[in-house]
């Protein structure tokens, strides 16, 4: 209850008192103005509405993605509460040695993430985002995910993928030039693996010409026999 002891023609008098909701639902407000001669009372109605922002993160299957191929991730935001949301802003963080080869229309690539914005999301409405990423280096990568409207709280959420490596192999060949009959020739060939992985069991095949016989090889090597006499696996 407040007292104003006097009140001039013409003036008037600003009140202000703050409260907080402890629940939604509909608040009765009454307001009694009581004077000399002068008494009115005012009934309000104040609706409290819930703002409840969820998010929800999922990466790829058996959170498994492959070194140079593009990793799905998907995000779904829903309303949940019974107040429409505005300028919902959707964020996908990722680390600086991946990037982003895809997004759902109306992402807004930056150096380290992808963001969307919708300008309103109604009660119960949900959308839906995917996001392909990629990286060069093998091993575990963190991809995190953010969601805020003009009301609640922010949503975070993050997902983990294991990258595998792949073994990649090139190899050169160094051939001698002209030479006599009867004299020893060397080939050599460089096998390397510029992949991001370990090359296991390789296996490096020559087929030999009919008109010349195998001396020796640096490692040794296995021949074939018979119809594959010719052959000489390292």
């Amino acid at each position: 209850m407040w007292t104003i002891p006097v009140l001039a023609p013409g003036q008037s008098k600003v009140i202000k008192y703050r409260v907080k909701a402890q629940a939604e639902g509909r608040v009765p407000t009454m307001v009694l103005v009581n004077a000399a001669d002068v008494k009115k009372e005012t009934h309000l109605d104040v609706e409290i509405l819930r703002a409840m922002l969820q998010l929800k993160a999922d990466g790829p299957v058996n959170d498994k993605g492959t070194v140079g191929q593009a990793a799905n991730y998907r995000v779904v935001v829903e309303n949940k509460g019974n107040a429409d949301l505005k300028n919902v802003c959707v964020r996908c963080l990722f680390p600086p040695d991946m990037r982003p080869t895809k997004a759902t229309q109306g992402g807004q690539p930056f150096k380290d993430s992808v963001q969307w914005i919708f300008r309103e999301l109604k009660v119960g409405e949900v959308k839906e985002i995917n996001v392909n990423l990629s990286t060069t280096t093998p091993g575990t990568r963190s991809v995190s995910f953010a969601a805020k409207a003009d009301k609640g709280a922010e949503q975070r959420s993050a997902v983990k993928t294991l990258f595998a490596g792949v073994p990649a192999l090139s190899w050169e060949t160094d051939v001698p030039g002209t030479t006599g009959a009867g004299k020893n020739m060397i080939y050599k060939v460089t096998v390397a693996n510029t992949g991001t992985a370990e090359a296991k069991a390789t296996q490096l095949r020559i087929d030999l010409p009919e008109n010349v016989d195998l001396v020796g090889t640096t490692p040794d090597a296995g021949r074939g026999s018979g119809q594959n006499a010719k052959m000489v696996i390292f």
